[in-house]
This record gives C-alpha cells, sequence and structure tokens, in this order.
C-alpha cells in the first residue's frame, strides 16, 4: 500500500513539473521569439476576419430564421416540404436581412442627404435666428453682438475654395496611389462579405450537428469544465439575443412615438427626424440624443419656439421610453441594472467606440448574471451547510 501511494504520489508530482516545465518553456520562446509570434499572430488574425464575419452574420441570420423555423409547419406541410424546410428558412431569413438594411438605407441616405443639404443651406438663417434671439434678451446681448460679428467677420466659403485650388495646383498628393488604396480597401471588404456570407450559409444549414461535434470534443477533452462552459456559452447567447430584439424593437417604438408626436403638433420635418432617430437609436444611450441634436438644428433653420418645443417633445418622449418602454422591452429581457448599463457603454466606447457600446452591454448582462447565479449558489450552499451541521449536533 505504501509504495502504491508513493508511486502515485511520485507520478501527480511528476506530472506537475512535467506542466510547470512546459509552460516556463513556451513562455521563454514566446519572450524570445515575440516579433515573429506577432506577425505569426497577426497574420493569423487577418485570416480569420471573414470566418469571424461569417459567424456573426449567422448569428443576426439565425435570429430571424428562427421565426420561420416555429412558423413553418403552419405554413408547409409534409415529406418534401419537411426536407426542404432547412434550406426555405434560410432563404427567406437571408432575404428578410437583406429587405430590412435595403429599407434603411433606401429611407436614411436621401434623409440624411436632405438633411445636409438643409444644414448647409439653412446654417446662415439658423444662425439669424439664434443671433436675434440672443438680443431680444437684455443679459445676453452683447453675446448676441458677439456672435453676429465673428459670423460677419468669416469667409469660409471663400477660404475652403481657395484651399482646395491649392490643394489641386500643388500636385503634391498622389491620387493614384489614393485611388489604388481605396480600391484594395474595397475589394478587400467585398471578398471578406461574400467568404463571410458562404461560410455564414453553411454553419446555419449544419448548425445542429456543428454545435454537436463541439459538444463532443468539449466531452471527450475538457469534461472538467464542460457543464460549467456551456452554462457560460447560454448566457451568453440569451443576453445577445435578448438585447439585439429589444434594441430593435425599442427604437422603432421610440421613433414612432417621436413622429406621432411632432405630427400632432406640427413639426417641420417630422417623418426625417423620426427615421434618423430611429436609426441611431439602435446605439444606447448616447445615439437618440445625437437625433434630437440634428433635429432640434433643422428645426431651428426654420423657427426658434418650434425648435425650443421639439426639445420639449423630445424629452417628454424619451422619459416615457425609459421608464415605461425600454425597462418593459429592452431591462427586463436582459436584467442589468442602470448603473451597469452606463458603465458597460463608458468602457465600451472608450475602447471600441460605437461597436464597443453595442457589445458590452450584454456582454455585462451575461456577467452580471453569471455572478448572482454563482452568489445564489454558494450562498445556498452555506446554509444547507450550516442546517445540516445543526441537525447533526449532538443535543445536550
Amino acid at each position: 500500500m505504501k509504495e502504491e501511494k508513493k508511486t502515485k504520489f511520485q507520478t501527480v508530482t511528476g506530472n506537475v513539473y512535467f506542466r510547470l516545465g512546459l509552460t516556463v518553456f513556451i513562455l521563454y520562446l514566446l519572450t524570445y521569439y515575440w516579433s515573429r509570434m506577432e506577425k505569426v499572430l497577426v497574420m493569423f488574425g487577418n485570416a480569420m476576419v471573414p470566418l469571424i464575419v461569417g459567424g456573426i452574420i449567422a448569428y443576426a441570420v439565425n435570429i430571424l430564421m428562427g421565426f420561420f423555423e416555429r412558423n413553418y409547419d403552419r405554413v408547409l406541410r409534409g415529406r418534401r416540404a419537411q426536407r426542404a424546410k432547412r434550406t426555405v428558412c434560410i432563404i427567406c431569413a437571408y432575404l428578410l436581412l437583406v429587405l430590412i438594411i435595403a429599407g434603411v438605407i433606401g429611407i436614411l441616405v436621401p434623409q440624411l442627404t436632405t438633411c445636409v443639404s438643409l444644414l448647409i443651406a439653412r446654417s446662415g438663417a439658423a444662425i439669424d435666428q439664434v443671433v436675434h434671439l440672443l438680443k431680444s434678451v437684455p443679459a445676453l446681448a452683447k453675446y448676441g453682438a458677439m456672435l453676429e460679428q465673428s459670423v460677419s467677420g468669416m469667409q469660409l466659403n471663400g477660404e475652403l475654395v481657395q484651399k482646395a485650388i491649392h490643394i489641386l495646383q500643388s500636385g503634391n498628393i498622389g491620387w493614384l496611389d489614393n485611388v489604388t488604396g481605396v480600391l484594395q480597401k474595397v475589394t478587400g471588404v467585398t471578398a471578406t462579405l461574400f467568404i463571410g456570407l458562404f461560410f455564414s450559409f453553411y454553419l446555419l444549414s449544419g448548425k445542429e450537428k456543428y454545435g454537436s461535434q463541439f459538444r463532443r470534443v468539449v466531452h471527450t477533452y475538457c469534461p472538467s469544465v464542460e457543464s460549467k462552459l456551456f452554462e457560460v456559452l447560454d448566457v451568453l447567447n440569451n443576453s445577445f439575443r435578448s438585447f439585439i430584439v429589444g434594441q430593435v424593437k425599442d427604437a422603432c417604438v421610440l421613433g414612432i412615438m417621436l413622429a406621432i408626436a411632432m405630427m400632432i403638433f406640427r413639426m417641420p420635418y417630422a417623418g426625417m427626424i423620426a427615421v434618423i432617430v430611429t436609426v441611431l437609436a439602435l446605439v444606447p444611450i448616447v445615439g437618440a440624443l445625437i437625433g434630437a441634436v440634428v433635429g432640434f438644428v433643422l428645426i431651428l433653420s426654420v423657427s426658434v419656439t418650434k425648435a425650443v418645443i421639439f426639445l420639449i417633445l423630445f424629452l417628454v418622449v424619451q422619459q416615457i421610453d425609459n421608464n415605461v418602454t425600454y425597462p418593459r422591452i429592452v431591462g427586463g429581457s436582459i436584467g442589468l441594472p442602470g448603473i451597469w448599463v452606463l458603465a458597460a457603454v463608458t468602457i465600451g466606447g472608450s475602447a471600441f467606440g460605437i461597436l464597443g457600446m453595442l457589445f458590452f452591454i450584454p456582454l455585462f448582462s451575461a456577467i452580471y448574471k453569471l455572478v448572482q447565479a454563482d452568489i445564489r449558489r454558494r450562498n445556498t450552499g452555506c446554509r444547507a451547510a450550516d442546517v445540516s451541521e445543526e441537525g447533526t449536533a449532538p443535543v445536550k
């Protein structure tokens, strides 16, 4: 028995030393050959970009695909229909996604073009309105005179034309290089999207099979972390799915409420501003505010009074959305308190911009749920242990 224990102890100790030595050796190689390893990692990362894009596309399309799969049997029945179920649902999901993107672009691009042209054409009228408003208030009259003087002293258009002529005459810019670089980027983005679309189609066509294979690999090589890993992945999936669906629904509701309110008060550019606010509201917290600023500037070129009324309307609609609509549509689905939403938006926006804001909110939601579940599990285990100890304690 003693010899068997010594043999087991020596085996375990030898395995620990071997793993420690292997880890130190790998760290040494990474440190000494870091410049070469960095190039390899960058090359590997660039090669993985189309597959990552394909995975993101497949995840988004799978949300739409689930709707068609749930309602497919109600419309089509029979063996042939069941055989074609996956293909038909994938095609319908892709077509719906393309229609949504085309519809948003078809509505938004003309509206933004009109918006920019109006801002450029009526910027002088908006400034005149602000100057008139400042001069009408005695305490702010001097600021109005300063603004009027500074605006009248600017010759922005002439300066821009002169700079453009100077750039064209200097010939210091390699136009051919710039055009070649733009064409290369466009070609690269197109190829990435094309490969990503094909990869997403393959993922969706055999998602059950690939999921089963992944589970088998994890069960074979990492059985100790299998249950915990799939628990984490399940929480992440639910958080991201709920956030995407809820954010789109809430943005549409906010845009519809704002459009109705603006039409009731006969505000100018109601449809344009509502569309802009709806699209920008997909970005949490700051998106709708940016749309409100654009709408305020547009209406300011027509009337200062209506611009102020628009701000009041927007604040009222946003308060209704924040306190009634958003908690029910998004807040209840992601289960994340407001302070952590603000923290996720701040950290994600500072690190990765708008994509960081969209990614970090469901990520924080998943972490929040996992920590909650772990704390509940630990506290339940502690209470159960206390009860068992009290139950087995000797009675005096």
